[in-house]
């Protein structure tokens, strides 16, 4: 499935037309925590890139004028450090700005530099979670039993699950979701085929219709990305081999026993407070 590496990159890291170079070949950054109980930190990388070139990038114009992070990290002594952005501070169940802060989705701009006046602008969007929350998907591969598993934010399990996006995540660590004994007239009226409908329907939106799609989707997908792109890599992200895994399992009917079919959806949930 190349197309889903084609547009990884650009859904990913949205480059803006402010002060652009289109010279370097950008890679996926890495959200490496972005918890309750945890500092942020977010890896930038790019091929063959000093990490000393990667600076801070206000608007110019607007409403966000001189703001080169969104205004719910206030507070939280932002900084960017060679390759590194986050916090300082711990991030606290209620942000200095007095919201909860779990699902507070924030926004980060950040520029490569590559000469004195040729700069590569990008910016992170990305949500903070209450947990840290991993999807482990029991499945066979030609009878085999494997095991794939991946880190989701908070919005992403709960759409999953079938809850609300938008309201906070309910601690069930070991939840376990399986088969039903008989196939349900509609697969979202149970857990475990509503899973892998909206898990493929969110996989296939990304890798179909990036730009038209549900925007919400998409943008979801990119979150699933940013947690699991490993840092440092060099070459196509790994782990979009690993989403094209994950889609092949949830395709096209989960309850088709065929090469490769679920078995279990297993969270893993950790507390950091």
């Amino acid at each position: 499935m190349k197309p889903l590496g084609k547009v990884a990159d650009s859904a990913v890291i949205g480059v803006d037309s402010d002060n652009v170079s289109t010279s370097p070949q950008w890679k996926n950054h890495r959200t490496d925590s972005s918890q309750v109980g945890r500092f942020l930190t977010i890896y930038l990388t790019s091929e063959g890139s000093d990490p000393t070139l990667w600076l801070p990038a206000p608007y110019k114009a607007g409403p966000n004028k001189g703001r080169w992070y969104s205004e719910n990290l206030d507070g939280l002594q932002m900084v960017l450090d060679g390759n590194g952005i986050g916090t300082d501070v711990k991030i606290p169940l209620t942000l200095p700005n007095g919201q909860n802060a779990e699902g507070q989705e924030y926004w980060i701009r950040y520029k490569l530099k590559h000469g004195d006046n040729d700069f590569t602008v990008a910016k992170v969007v990305d949500e903070i979670d209450r947990y840290l929350i991993t999807l482990n998907i029991d499945y066979k591969d030609n009878g085999e039993d494997k095991t794939t598993s991946f880190y989701v934010p908070g919005s992403v399990y709960n759409y999953l699950m079938g809850f609300d996006p938008s309201s906070n995540v309910v601690w069930v660590n070991n939840l376990k979701l399986e088969p039903p004994t008989e196939k349900p007239s509609d697969y979202e009226d149970d857990p475990f085929t509503r899973f892998f409908v909206r898990l493929y329907d969110m996989l296939e939106t990304f890798e179909t219709n990036p730009i038209e799609g549900d925007p919400w989707l998409v943008k979801s997908t990119t979150k699933i990305i940013n947690r699991n792109t490993p840092w440092g890599y060099k070459g196509t992200n790994p782990f979009l081999d690993q989403l094209v895994l994950i889609k092949g399992i949830a395709t096209p009917d989960v309850l088709e026993q065929d090469e490769l079919y679920p078995t279990a959806v297993r969270v893993a949930m950790r507390n950091f407070l």
